[in-house]
């Protein structure tokens, strides 16, 4: 088969693309999720509130912002199985093992637990609530 109609073969894109989405999903069930420490958190039972410093944007500086008023934190609320997933993101625990005890917790099978933290853990990223961290991987010689 040439190089040009391997590049259009609709299968093996879609080969692909499934390959490298199973290679993704194990490489975060590695990973250690991590709170951010600047985030400031309050307890309303039976969730969370969570607020997240905002980065000041060019309008916030002065004498803009003198007139207009902005905020300074997002909040974010989170429910009861919310919070259970965030407080086991304590830097130690992987995402796997956090998937285990929710699916433990909840009467789940793993691939559903997996499914829902696995959205879950991704929303929490892109509010940059958490961020994933790599553990185990080779460092750089002459890095420490």
């Amino acid at each position: 088969m040439t190089r040009a109609r391997r590049a259009h073969d609709p299968g093996r894109q879609s080969r692909v693309a499934a390959t490298s989405e199973a290679a993704t999903r194990v490489d975060v069930l590695d990973m250690v999720p991590t709170v951010n420490q600047a985030m400031r958190i309050e307890s309303q039972e039976p969730g969370l509130l969570l607020w997240l410093p905002l980065q000041p944007r060019w309008w916030m500086r002065p004498p803009l912002s003198w007139i207009l008023p902005y905020r300074k934190e997002k909040g974010i609320a989170l429910d009861a199985m919310g919070r259970q997933v965030l407080e086991a993101c304590n830097g130690e625990a992987t995402v796997e093992t956090i998937v285990e005890r929710f699916a433990e917790r909840h009467q789940l099978r793993f691939h559903e637990a997996r499914q829902s933290v696995l959205s879950f853990l991704r929303m929490l990223v892109e509010r940059r609530v958490i961020a994933l961290v790599a553990v185990g991987l080779p460092t750089e010689s002459g890095r420490s």
